[in-house]
């Protein structure tokens, strides 16, 4: 029998001494609408480039997975846009964006519902060299 064990803390992007007992030791990350603050876009990335599992630890024999990134968040104006272009010019990640990644919304909007701008996407972050992903 394994026992998972949660903890919570707090966690400034800004501030690294918050989480560096974390680093390079997490195998998930779920943020939600956390895009939406511009000035803060490269805090974010940092954060997870320090927290994340390192892309070859599952060569190495180590059991960890490669480290995924799930964000889910509307485009609200540009801010995923400009997020997702920092993931490009960084260079360090691989990301999938996907628009239609829940069946029953998926359902709902074929069926009429109302799309607006607010209608949120999955954005799935690995690093560079780790497996590829598919929903």
């Amino acid at each position: 029998m394994s026992t998972n064990q949660v903890t919570v803390s707090r966690l400034r992007w800004e501030m690294p001494a918050d989480y560096s007992h974390l680093s390079g030791r997490i195998e998930t990350i779920i943020a939600a609408d956390c895009l939406f603050v511009r000035r803060h876009h490269r805090d974010l990335l940092n954060t997870i480039d320090r927290l994340l599992v390192p892309s070859d630890s599952h060569r190495k024999g180590d059991a960890t997975a490669p480290g995924t990134v799930y964000i889910i968040a509307p485009a609200r104006g540009k801010t995923m846009h400009e997020f997702t272009d920092l993931l490009n010019a960084d260079n360090r990640y691989q990301f999938w964006q996907y628009e239609q990644f829940d069946q029953l919304f998926s359902e709902w909007t074929a069926n009429g519902g109302a799309i607006t701008a607010e209608v949120p996407y999955l954005i799935v972050i690995r690093r560079k060299g780790s497996p590829s992903f598919k929903l």
